[in-house]
């Protein structure tokens, strides 16, 4: 599978826009980040005979991030 290649720029302005705590704001974005970069590196080295011993929690991540 290939890593997650889709912005998430609209999405996260629409749903970070009433947080006016810049230090709040940043505290998230490096989540979002560490998430992101995490996500990628599994679906980039995840082997095809281990995609099915993880593939209910992919599923969930996926549905998770594909709620634009």
């Amino acid at each position: 599978m290939e890593p997650l290649k889709i912005d998430l720029t609209n999405i996260l302005k629409n749903k970070l826009n009433n947080i006016k705590d810049e230090n709040l704001l940043r505290l998230y974005a490096n989540r979002i980040r560490s998430i992101a970069e995490k996500y990628n590196l599994i679906m980039k080295n995840i082997k095809q005979e281990e995609i099915p011993l993880f593939e209910i929690k992919l599923n969930k991540m996926d549905n998770v991030i594909n709620l634009n």
